[in-house]
């Protein structure tokens, strides 16, 4: 009787124990996926701010020769714009 209740604890545990490891190793999976996402989260985030650093760096440097090649025979004529009175219908 104490060798049947002892086999079937043992078993028990047995089960347990491999219903133990699939939790783990699925726990694992995910855990593992989730740092992938989230590696993959940072390097877009550094490419985001790497592609909005140049797009200043850029702007800056038009800005700086546009600047620089502006003459008095070259400026623009300012934009005048004449706005009328807008009959809302009331």
């Amino acid at each position: 009787l104490i060798a049947a209740e002892k086999k079937k604890e043992n078993e028990r545990l047995r089960k347990l124990g491999i219903e133990r490891e699939k939790r783990e190793k699925a726990e694992a999976a995910l855990r593992a996926q989730l740092d992938n996402d989230e590696a993959e989260a940072t390097r877009q985030q550094q490419l985001l701010a790497a592609r909005k650093e140049e797009g200043k760096r850029k702007r800056l440097q038009q800005e700086k020769d546009n600047l620089a090649a502006r003459t008095r025979d070259d400026l623009r004529c300012p934009v005048v714009v004449i706005m009328g009175h807008v009959d809302t219908g009331k």
